[in-house]
């Protein structure tokens, strides 16, 4: 490249025409031409900006409206269920939490009966109800 540079550099001091001219060859070209492009693109920042700014505050609108930012970690999603849950509790509440404590205390029964048998098929069962939910939420199953 520096070669080449050189050659056009003696062609146009050689030549009657350009040899007076300091503005010449490729490297006085590139140079004029990055500082213009270095302008034409610090003019249009702002509006690169501006649009961008404008393109956030679209998206947060549109997140608020459907809700807010989601829940990343299990945590936050139980958070985000029970403020939920506790939104739109009202009247129907008691009815339901009755409805509820009657499945639970079925389900115990159920499993107090499993467990009371399991010695006999040879199957390990957590004590309590509590305690299988605790191991299939937070224990690897076997595969």
């Amino acid at each position: 490249m520096e070669v080449a540079r050189r050659k056009e550099l003696e062609f146009f001091k050689a030549s009657p025409h350009y040899s007076g001219l300091k503005n010449i060859g490729t490297g006085f070209l590139s140079g004029k031409l990055s500082s213009h492009l270095i302008g034409a693109i610090r003019k249009q920042l702002p509006v690169i900006q501006h649009s961008i700014n404008d393109g956030i505050v679209d998206m947060e609108r549109e997140l608020e409206a459907l809700g807010g930012p989601g829940a990343t970690t299990r945590g936050a999603m139980v958070h985000l269920v029970l403020q939920a849950c506790d939104k739109h509790s009202g009247p129907w509440l008691a009815p339901v939490m009755h409805c509820g404590r009657r499945v639970l205390k079925a389900v115990r029964d159920l499993y107090a009966t499993a467990y009371a048998r399991q010695a006999h098929c040879g199957r390990r069962m957590p004590p309590s109800v509590a305690d299988a939910l605790h191991e299939s939420f937070y224990h690897k199953r076997d595969a």
